[in-house]
């Protein structure tokens, strides 16, 4: 995604199926709203209990 060089911060977020967004998610969400210059040029979060998920089943 950085190759495209976007002109604005973009910040992409992967929610539990479970849970939707979780409260972590909302609070990065909200410094990335109010704070871009704060991160990449380019920002991936994936919440913690995806990874845990996607191990368990292969993915």
């Amino acid at each position: 995604m950085e190759e495209l060089q976007p002109k604005a911060p973009v910040l992409m977020v992967r929610p539990d199926y479970r849970i939707g967004i979780s409260c972590r998610q909302w609070k990065l969400i909200d410094t990335f709203v109010h704070h871009p210059e704060q991160f990449d040029t380019v920002t991936f979060d994936m919440e913690p209990t995806c990874r845990i998920y996607d191990i368990r089943h292969g993915f």
